[in-house]
């Protein structure tokens, strides 16, 4: 999972990246980094 901060915003998003067999094989962006966090199963 990366989160994002453009230069000169507040604002943050996430992408959460799938590896398989040391391979990227699905990248999915989440305007959420809350909602990025529950889907790789780390939410509270």
């Amino acid at each position: 999972m990366v989160i994002l901060r453009p230069a000169g915003s507040d604002r943050t998003f996430a992408n959460l990246t799938t590896f398989r067999e040391g391979k990227a094989i699905e990248m999915v962006h989440y305007p959420n980094p809350e909602d990025a966090f529950a889907a790789a199963g780390l939410g509270s």
